[in-house]
């Protein structure tokens, strides 16, 4: 008899999932930017201008984010430059988790994303069938976690279940569903135990080697160093808890979203296979953004309004939230021309992993690696939609595609 799956809180309404649908937003955004582009309505301010949206992220002392991440964060595991405004704290271990990427780390990030797509690709190819988030898109990103980043959890199945419970509190959970807090709260503990865990017992293995090749081991080295006096255990954990949280589901979903806009057009999708046939994986790339442009993964970014202050020409009134709409400043005609149309060949900067100070602390690794799970399916022969995307309330939970066999 199945286990039965654990309540998450995570259920969209059909009609819900509708109306906050890419579509709708779309239409909203068009709407705003033509009559009221930065729209303030019960303690709510929408800003829909591509310039508009740009300025607020850049302008992160005036729009603020501790407010919206911090008290979510801390409950789960402590501070993380993602609820952190801009002060010595956030210089400091923005600076530190900017060290750990070193410049020979790409080419080796690179050569783990292909191996472990390639893996994923072996175990389907007899069958013709895949399911692109479990069989591929999420078990990339989990191999990269173990390989790459030290955290391994007790099994994969685990550790993705931490992953999407704790990203979806911190940064989905915008009804502050209890269920879904609950999960969260389970999940957390149940990752700071593992990780303490896990630094007790490689903390005398490092020191003795003195180096290391995970993001972990590193900071275990770092904390040797008495410049890094402040870098104890609990900030160790804290913040490889904050690196990784949104690893595994923010590459799906990018990964899942751009090959279901890919499926809608065809010619567009041949061209992005041509290309990963070639291995030109830069263009896959540039296929996957352009896609995922007609279906981002964060439809808006919040931030808090902490004073008085103006944006695009209007009043902006302290206490207000601010969703900066990513979703319609991508389609605004003024930074993006001929907005209805796909291309590839766009000069304009996409705002998939947000903008400004705090902007993804994985995208270039999401550069590569996104590009590299895409081009492993769309390398299948004869490709083919097996069925729609399955999800998980914001999550694509099962994705089935067919190919020929071999």
């Amino acid at each position: 008899m199945p286990t039965p799956q654990r309540p998450t809180g995570r259920a969209i309404n059909p009609v819900v999932r509708w109306l906050t649908g890419p579509g709708v937003l779309r239409f909203g955004g068009a709407v705003l930017r033509r009559f009221r582009p930065v729209a303030s309505f019960r303690g709510t301010v929408l800003v829909a201008k591509n310039a508009d949206v740009i300025d607020a992220l850049t302008r992160d002392t005036d729009f603020t984010i501790r407010e919206i991440n911090g008290p979510k964060i801390d409950a789960l595991d402590g501070p993380f430059i993602l609820g952190m405004d801009r002060g010595p704290d956030y210089d400091r271990e923005a600076g530190m988790l900017r060290s750990l990427i070193h410049r020979e780390d790409i080419d080796r990030i690179r050569e783990m994303a292909n191996r472990h797509s390639a893996e994923m690709i072996a175990k389907a190819a007899p069958t013709g069938v895949l399911d692109v988030v479990g069989g591929l898109s999420r078990a990339v990103p989990t191999q990269f976690l173990k390989e790459f980043c030290g955290t391994s959890g007790p099994d994969d199945e685990t550790l993705q279940r931490w992953m999407r419970d704790c990203f979806f509190e911190v940064f989905l959970n915008a009804t502050n569903n209890k269920v879904a807090h609950n999960a969260a709260l389970q999940s957390g503990a149940e990752l700071r135990a593992w990780q303490n865990g896990e630094i007790a017992r490689r903390k005398p293995i490092v020191r003795a080697a003195g180096t290391a090749d995970d993001l972990m081991g590193r900071m275990l080295v770092l904390q040797a160093d008495p410049a890094y006096a402040w870098l104890d255990d609990n900030a160790i954990r804290r913040n490889l808890g904050g690196v990784i949280v949104g690893a595994v589901d923010t590459t799906s979903w990018l990964v899942n979203v751009a090959l279901d806009e890919l499926f809608k057009r065809p010619a567009e999708l041949q061209k992005a296979a041509a290309a990963a046939r070639a291995n030109d994986l830069d263009t896959v790339r540039k296929y996957a953004y352009e896609a995922a442009r007609f279906h981002p993964p964060s439809p808006f970014l919040v931030r808090y309004v902490p004073r008085d202050t103006t944006l695009g020409g209007y009043k902006v009134a302290a206490g207000n939230r601010l969703f900066a709409m990513l979703v319609s400043a991508m389609f605004d005609p003024q930074a993006w021309p001929d907005p209805k149309s796909f291309r590839i060949d766009r000069e304009s900067k996409h705002l998939h992993f947000g903008y400004g100070m705090h902007q993804c602390y994985g995208t270039r690794i999401n550069d590569i690696q996104i590009p590299a799970i895409l081009a492993a399916v769309l390398r299948l022969p004869n490709l083919r939609r097996a069925g729609n995307i399955e999800w998980d309330g914001p999550f694509p939970n099962r994705f089935m595609v067919a190919f020929d066999p071999h």
